[in-house]
Formats: structure tokens, C-alpha cells, sequence
């Protein structure tokens, strides 16, 4: 993950995170971000127990769509521009952790 914050948990699994908030980011579940156009960065979690065939067309509490909705609107996108969208996010926060190591 790429995080401005500290990362912190146990036997999670973070996938493509970008976490550009001070506030530590939690490793303690599953989480994916979605990066799609429009600077729009899909948050997908879950937990280490759900089964995501059997939850996939549940809308999670904490998500705001269901694994089966991210999947369909993913369908109709380049998947070429929405990696490019994702690196591009990596990178701004790379660069701005960068440039705070570097302050005095």
C-alpha cells in the first residue's frame, strides 16, 4: 500500500491501497482500492472470514457497493486508463512522503 499514515494490524491484506489521510491505516481486514475515471478510487473491504462468492452480491456495511456492482461497472472501462489512474495516486503520495522526509 502506498499510506501518508502509519500502517498498522495483523493478518490483513491490503491491495492497491492508496491511503493519503495522517491517521493510521488499519491491516486488520481485506482491502482493495478500485481506481476508475473521474478520480473516482473505490474502497473495497471485507473481512479475513467473508467469502466473497458467497457475499458477492451483498453490499457490505462498509463498502458502497457490492463486489458484484464493482465487477459490472469495471466491465465498460479500460482497464489500461484505470491502472494508469491508480499509479498516478501511488505516485502523488509517494511524492508528498518524499518531500515530508525531506523537511527539516
Amino acid at each position: 500500500p502506498q499510506s501518508a499514515g502509519p500502517v498498522r494490524g495483523k493478518r490483513g491484506v491490503l491491495y492497491n491501497v492508496v491511503h493519503e489521510g495522517s491517521e493510521p491505516l488499519s491491516a486488520d481486514a481485506v482491502r482493495a482500492d478500485v481506481f476508475q475515471p473521474g478520480g473516482k478510487q473505490i474502497v473495497v473491504s471485507s473481512s479475513i472470514e467473508t467469502d466473497g462468492g458467497k457475499a458477492w452480491k451483498v453490499t457490505l456495511p462498509e463498502n458502497a457497493f457490492s463486489f458484484e456492482e464493482v465487477y459490472k461497472q469495471n466491465q465498460k472501462l479500460d482497464v489500461s486508463e484505470c491502472q494508469a489512474l491508480g499509479a498516478a495516486a501511488h505516485k502523488r503520495v509517494a511524492q508528498a512522503l518524499e518531500t515530508l522526509e525531506r523537511l527539516p
